[in-house]
């Protein structure tokens, strides 16, 4: 099957480019109130929002932002205004886009409920107030570049007359190893940029590469993203090794889930050409029982009675007890209940 593609000139191009210089402009803004007001502790100490639940919303949202902002600038380069550019590649960037907004606006949703509860109202004074100002501004913001985003998907969805497949078209890692190829032709490209494309080359087309088994690519990366998070942290706040390997955890588990999540509504990687475990029961139950932690974690207060310990006396030990009974019995829950689905849809009694 051929690939659909928008020619030069078409409206549909200029519009997706707007509308993703917005997005460029709402994750910016996002990414610099995120950290002025988690990192910088003078601000955090007058913040409503700075402690659990709010506080672990932006704590994964302000890594996921800025890489999917990064990914969808990187593949923007494979966009060249001369040629003619396939469907998948544009409907993918509007997807992204959706997914950077949606991920942004949960964080200023949980924003406001801090501030509609009047957490640390006694402490607001005057930074406090400045703080929610600009969470007023930044609302605004997104809210904008939200519906530009919107109107833009309305109008490829639309305007598309032909059937897509979900795999038509290149996907990310096609369009990151077509940018490495044009950096080759530089001045420097042959003798830095080659190597690399060697080896990015493999680890996405090989047999055991990425594209052939992108589930273990996502674990891998994770739990190796994970450690890196939790040891940076771990040396600025003084953790011991226990409290680094459970925030190691904690991040490696919620960022497998986002990049299974937002890999597969974005079509990251085409689907493998062989069937894979991933299709079955066991993905979908996994992907929930690592969303499952961070969510835990968050409302881990309320949560304490489930292992018969309160927020006073328990350990480093409780804690991770408590997210696992929480990851294993959403994994066994989900596990169950897709096998109860697949049941009734094959017309079996469950």
């Amino acid at each position: 099957m051929s690939t659909m593609t928008i020619p030069v000139g078409d409206a549909r191009r200029a519009a997706v480019q707007r509308s993703l210089l917005w997005t460029y402009i709402a994750a910016a803004l996002f990414v610099i109130f995120a950290l002025v007001t988690t990192q910088w502790k003078w601000a955090r100490s007058f913040s409503p929002w700075q402690d659990d639940p709010y506080d672990a919303v932006v704590s994964f949202t302000a890594i996921i932002v800025p890489l999917v902002t990064a990914a969808m600038m990187m593949r923007l380069v494979a966009c060249r205004r001369d040629q003619a550019l396939p469907h998948s590649r544009l409907r993918d960037l509007v997807r992204a886009s959706t997914v950077v907004h949606v991920l942004v606006l949960a964080t200023i949703a949980a924003d406001w409920i801090a501030v509609a509860q009047g957490i640390h109202a006694d402490v607001w004074d005057t930074v406090g107030k400045f703080l929610i100002a600009a969470l007023m501004v930044l609302s605004l913001c997104v809210a904008g570049s939200a519906c530009a985003t919107w109107i833009v998907a309305r109008r490829l969805q639309q305007a598309t007359v032909a059937v897509i497949t979900e795999d038509d078209g290149p996907d990310w890692l096609d369009d990151g190893l077509l940018l490495l190829q044009r950096l080759q032709h530089l001045r420097w490209g042959k003798k830095i940029i080659t190597p690399i494309y060697k080896i990015a080359h493999s680890c996405v087309t090989s047999r055991f590469g990425i594209k052939q088994h992108p589930v273990v690519a996502a674990g891998v990366t994770a739990i190796a993203a994970g450690g890196i998070f939790s040891t940076v942290q771990g040396v600025q706040e003084g953790y011991s090794l226990a409290v680094m390997g459970l925030f190691a955890t904690i991040y490696a588990t919620g960022l497998f889930a986002a990049m299974i999540l937002i890999g597969t509504y974005v079509h990251f990687v085409a689907r493998p050409s062989r069937p894979q475990w991933q299709s079955q029961r066991l993905l979908p139950a996994a992907v929930l029982a690592t969303f499952s932690v961070p969510v835990a974690v968050a409302f881990r207060d309320q949560l304490w009675w489930v292992i018969g310990t309160n927020a006073n006396d328990a350990d480093v030990a409780q804690f991770a007890l408590l997210i696992g009974v929480f990851a294993v019995g959403t994994g066994l829950l989900a596990f169950l209940a897709a096998a109860v689905v697949r049941r009734v849809r094959s017309g079996q009694r469950p």
